[in-house]
Order: structure tokens, then sequence, then C-alpha cells
């Protein structure tokens, strides 16, 4: 069920909230988390606050954290966040083994430089070696491949045995080119052997294919065994004298698909308590594996049957996707280290976090930032941020307040109260920050940040701050705006070739191209309810024009290419005494700022 709020079961096992098609998170997440080298490693990474490139691990610790400690269902919002998803992405089914991957490649990218580098690959990643000998020939080439899972084909496979064996054969390869100092394409022998095998070992079994009677990808049913016990030392290049610790591997989570290409559901079936415990039948030391299986299926967690958990799961609509094998001494380490002293760490520091964070609330409150950076033609990115900002001061204050929470440039910043699209009042820093507030919760008012070129803060008597923007009209006389606005300053006796010229100069437009281009007068309406772009006279002086609400447009004709997208204009009468000069709606870059 979407969205349901399960209390944790009597085994102590809690689930994952569907966000909508969210179900191959929630099934790589829970075998992730009961992976314990690779919680570890998660909990060991440093515990700061979710900004910039931590925000991804940070989140990943608040969901483990609650499923270790939680009470009810995981919700799983602000990991999604940490991607860069939106709403509509969590509405999109992706594929398990793909998840995977992106989440330890993105955790890897947070982690390069510290001392944790390799905490990811140190548990997943292994490494098959290709040999590529000439026939009759004493010269080799090996290639060293990394991997973090191994895809194995299923169709006319019997078992996941016969499936690795097919992958890692030996073969024959004709018309091989091994270099120049050969004579010709050769046949050449390949060898693959496994050189290096990791502590937890997924297997993407490839139930996807393409169809190429029915011209389509298909989903493959037909049925695969895989053993809860593996051995992988027939492939690998490990000495015999190696003990099996080594190379055996037990089977801890089975991800299951169930559906079609076009639509299906996850699930994960993990044995949460896997461990090792000696026999005592045997005459030499020897182990088995103890631990029950749990269908972990979104919001519920419910033990189950060997056989629901791996034989049914062979083959058919519903059937393995993606397994996950531990390696023999890693789950003897996991027994010999059962406390979990990193995660109450971890949970403390949180705690402490929390305290803190409800003391700010009595000096300070929290904003959301939307973040408009300059994206160059086209549409900006607007990343999200949670900021505090002072009960009192100035707006000096809380510029400054801003500046250590979210990483920018070091601009020249003016801060604007919007209204319906049209900038109501210009704030200086020294302005009191109670109108930042009454703003903030005014729904018809929004804060913009907007960055403004340093020399225009003191223009030269009688020049003029507008905007400027790329427009074209169509033959139904629409108006368009396209690329981002800039801001530029009119200066007296100024005319309007001189500023085109100057203004193409700035772009790199090539100065033989100007006579493409040409100015026009765009009063706000104009761009509104469309219209023809108004004529400027060449020989007027530009800054006797009625800025206000008004902009300046580089017109080009309808057959430009690059017109691809629509964006907003911005006008500013520059007398620096004119504190009630009004501004148009601005996508200038910036950040656009309103209350949580």
């Amino acid at each position: 069920g979407y969205g349901w709020d399960r209390p944790r079961s009597p085994d102590g096992l809690v689930g994952l909230k569907n966000l909508g098609a969210t179900c191959y998170m929630n099934s790589a997440l829970q075998s992730l988390f009961f992976t314990r080298p690779f919680r570890d490693a998660v909990y060991r990474l440093p515990a700061t606050p979710g900004k910039g490139k931590n925000k991804l691990h940070r989140a990943l610790q608040e969901v483990f954290l609650n499923l270790q400690y939680g009470t009810h269902s995981v919700n799983t919002a602000s990991l999604v966040r940490a991607f860069g998803w939106n709403s509509e992405d969590a509405f999109q089914m992706h594929d398990v083994q793909e998840f995977n991957r992106v989440l330890c490649e993105s955790l890897e990218a947070t982690i390069r430089n510290s001392s944790m580098a390799s905490s990811i690959a140190d548990v997943f990643q292994g490494c098959i070696r290709c040999t590529i000998q000439p026939l009759n020939s004493p010269e080799t080439r090996t290639v060293d491949e990394n991997f973090y899972d191994l895809s194995v084909r299923v169709k006319g496979v019997a078992s996941l045995e016969d499936s690795l064996r097919l992958m890692l054969e030996d073969e024959e390869i004709a018309g091989y080119n091994f270099g120049p100092d050969h004579d010709g394409p050769l046949t050449v022998a390949k060898t693959s052997r496994l050189v290096a095998v990791p502590p937890v070992l997924h297997v993407h079994l490839m139930r996807f294919e393409y169809d190429f009677d029915r011209r389509a990808m298909v989903k493959v049913c037909s049925p695969m065994g895989f053993p809860t016990r593996l051995d992988l030392s027939a492939h690998t290049t490990l000495p015999r004298s190696t003990p099996e610790e080594r190379s055996v591997y037990f089977l801890h989570s089975v991800l299951v698909h169930d559906g079609s290409m076009d639509f299906g559901h996850y699930q994960a079936y993990i044995r949460p308590n896997l461990t090792l415990e000696e026999d005592e039948d045997e005459p030499k030391p020897s182990y088995k594996e103890k631990g029950d299986w749990y269908l972990f299926d979104d919001e519920e967690v419910r033990r189950v049957s060997r056989a629901d958990a791996v034989e049914k799961n062979f083959g058919g609509r519903k059937s393995a996707y993606m397994l996950a094998y531990v390696r023999m001494d890693q789950l003897l380490r996991d027994r010999q280290s059962a406390t979990d002293a990193s995660a109450a760490e971890l949970r403390r520091h949180f705690q402490s976090e929390a305290k803190e964070e409800e003391a700010r609330w009595n000096t300070s409150c929290r904003m959301t930032i939307h973040w408009v950076p300059y994206m160059g033609n086209g549409y900006p990115s607007t990343p999200t941020y949670k900021v505090w900002v002072p009960n009192a001061g100035s707006v000096h204050e809380f510029l400054e307040r801003l500046r250590e929470q979210v990483e920018f440039e070091d601009w020249e910043v003016c801060v604007l109260l919007v209204r319906n699209g049209v900038i109501a009042r210009v704030l200086y820093r020294e302005d009191p920050l109670a109108l930042i507030h009454q703003a903030a919760f005014n729904p018809s008012l929004s804060i913009h940040v907007h960055k403004i070129p340093s020399g225009h803060f003191t223009p030269p008597k009688g020049s003029k701050l507008i905007s400027v923007c790329h427009c074209m009209a169509s033959p139904e006389l629409r108006l368009t705006t396209y690329g981002t606005p800039f801001f530029w300053q009119l200066l007296p006796n100024q005319h309007p070739r001189e500023v085109l010229t100057s203004i193409l100069e700035a772009l790199q437009i090539p100065v033989n191209s100007s006579s493409e281009y040409s100015l026009k007068f765009l009063p706000n309406k104009l761009i509104r309810k469309g219209g023809e772009p108004i004529e400027i006279p060449e020989d007027i002086e530009l800054v006797r024009l009625n800025w206000t609400r008004a902009h300046l447009g580089i017109h080009h004709p309808p057959f430009d290419p690059c017109l691809n997208s629509l964006a907003d204009s911005a006008a500013i009468d520059g007398n620096e005494n004119n504190e009630d000069a009004r501004w148009s709606r601005s996508a200038s870059p910036g950040i656009q700022m309103h209350v949580k």
C-alpha cells in the first residue's frame, strides 16, 4: 500500500514507505542496510550538515538510523531529494541494479579526497583479468576490469554456476588485431579469471533482453537455479592452499522483480541475521549457514520460508533479478563484532544536532531557498536549501547568515521584494530585517537576492540601469524572449547603434553580424500579451526613455535557430536617489526565497 505507516514488526524489523514507484530503491536499501560492512562504512562517513555534496551520505545515514532505531515505516523523501529528484521522479520505475551503481558511485564521489575514499570499493569491488594470447605464440596481453556486480546470462542456462562458467570459459577469437608488430588479424585464445573477489558479491541476472522477432525489449522468465552456498574457487586465480573462507559465499539477499518489461514491482527477500556456526558433524573445521528469511515489500515486513525466498524465485513472472552473496570470512568477522558503536555514536550526534536546532528557533526562523544560478540560454536549475535567518537585525546580517549556509561566489548583491512579478521595493543593507520576515509570511510577496554588477551601485550621474533580453516576434505577432536577461548600464549621450555594438561585443557576437540585430523597446505589458516590439529611433538618447517596467530587447529575425526557451526580463531606474524605483520580474542569476 502506497504511503502506509506500519509499526516495527515483532521481530524488530521495519519497512520503507513507497513514495510512488520507489519499490526498486526500497528493496536495494534494505539489502544494503543489512550488509554489515556497507552499513558500517556509511556510519563512519563524516556526520556533517547535509549541504552540497554531503547531502547524499547524510540522507543515507538518516535512513539507516531510522531503520535501526525507528518505530514505524521509514520515509525516504530526504534521500530522494539528495539525489536531486523531484516528485515526478518518485513515480518513475527504475532498475534496482542501476540504482545500486548510481548510489555507490555518488557516495564515492563525496568521499573521493578523504581517508575513506576506498571504503565502498573495499566492500563490493572485484576484478576480472582477461588474458589474450595468439595461437602458437608466447606473447600475451592482459586487461584487468574492475566490477561492482557480475551480470550473468539467464536464458538457456540451468543454474548460476553454469552461467558463471559460461561467462568465464576459455574461448578462441578469430580476426583479432593484436597490434602493428603482427601481420594482419590473428586467431587468439582468451581466458578470463577472477583475480580479486569482494567481501560482498552482487550478481545481476540478465532478465531483460532485446527480442529481434518482436523488435522490443522483453523479460526472460525461464528458470535458473541459484545456490545458498556458492564456491568460486574454480573461477579464481587464488592458490589451491587458499582457505575456503576466501572463496565461498552464502546467499544473503534475493531481489525479485514481479511483472513484465513494461510494468512490475520489486521486493527483497533477506536474511538479516545470517550467520555461520560450526558444524560439529564434520571431522574438520566446517561451518553451516543459519538465519531466517524475511520478505521486505515496501512497508510490509514478514517472515517467510526458504522456499518462498529461494526456490520459488528461480523463474516465472516473479523471479530473482539480483542476488547478494556474503563471503565466509566476512560473515565470521561480522559474528565477532556484533556491537554497533558507530551507529550509537552517530545517533548521539544527530540527537545533539536536533537539540541545537530546537534552541535556534528561539533566535531564528528557517526559510526555504530556491537557488537560481546562471545556466546560459535555457531554463535555470533550481536546487533547494533550508537556511536559518535571524529574528532581528538588518538586511546586512541576513546576507551574512545566508553566505555562511549557502556556498556562492562573493557577490555584490541587492535584495528585492517582488509582488505579482513586479519589484515593489529595493532593500538596502541597513534596512531592518523585519521587512524580510513580513515579506516571507506574505503570500503575495517573494524575496529575491540578485547579483548586480558592482559598478552599477554608484552609477554616473544621469545613467540608468536596465535589463536586456533577446527577443523576436513570430508571424502571429506573439513576442518571445529567450536566454537569460542581464543588466546593462546606459550612459548619457548614448544612441541605439552605439549601445547595440557594445552589447554585441560583450556577448562575443561578431560585429559584422550586427546588421542582423536591432534594439527594441519592450514594455512589460508587451511581453505579457504579445505584439510587435517597439522601434527605437536612431537619433534618440536612450536614457531619456521611460524604463519603468520596460526592457531593452536585442531583436533577431524569427528564423534564429537558437530559440529554445522562454525567460523573464527586468528593468530598474538606476538613479541612486530614487528609492521608489520599480523593477519588473527578473530571471537574472540569484536566489528566490520563500518561508518554509
